[in-house]
């Protein structure tokens, strides 16, 4: 699906450190705890200084949230993209001016959307261009498990064909067939 030209959003756009964004094919609500990308993940997170990177993250699945929430601990820059209709940002602004999306306050984070109550999106395609948006807003890709032939891997194909991004690839030794896209 193409993705819409327009971007909604709140917040600085700071553009002295690079914006890094965490690639994962969707997981499990409980995964286990000694999976090897979510290792990779917390070696990342735990050696990235909130000073030297900013993380650009989304919300609604385990690794978004993950990187969304270590970023707000850390007082690391954020930019959000987030699933919700601008309308509705700016609702909740006059409302809360802390932003609470999803039940959680964003106060220091940039926030974009590219949703309005007037644009319907597919769920499926809504994901897509998420995923494909946040690929293009970050300057450096951190790529832990994806599936063959799925839609992630044909947004950061797309992403390097188009604007090439530095990429940290995870590989393990072993792959299962429904992450060989890493």
């Amino acid at each position: 699906p193409s993705c819409p030209r327009v971007l909604f959003g709140k917040g600085p756009l700071d553009r002295s450190h690079p914006w890094v964004a965490v690639f994962n094919s969707r997981k499990g609500k409980l995964p286990q705890p000694e999976a090897l990308w979510l290792e990779a993940l917390r070696a990342l997170l735990r050696e990235s200084g909130p000073q030297h990177v900013g993380f650009a993250s989304s919300l609604g699945t385990l690794t978004y949230d993950l990187v969304t929430t270590h970023a707000q601990r850390a007082g690391a820059p954020l930019l959000l993209l987030l699933p919700t209709a601008v309308e509705d940002l700016v609702s909740r602004e006059t409302e809360n001016s802390r932003f609470p999306i999803h039940g959680y306050p964003f106060p220091h984070a940039t926030l974009m959307t590219c949703l309005t109550r007037a644009v319907h999106c597919s769920k499926t395609t809504r994901l897509a261009c998420r995923d494909r948006l946040l690929a293009g807003l970050a300057d450096l890709h951190w790529v832990l498990e994806i599936r063959a032939g799925g839609n992630m891997e044909a947004v950061l194909n797309a992403q390097q064909a188009h604007r090439p991004r530095f990429q940290w690839v995870l590989t393990a030794g072993r792959t299962a067939a429904a992450t060989d896209g890493s």
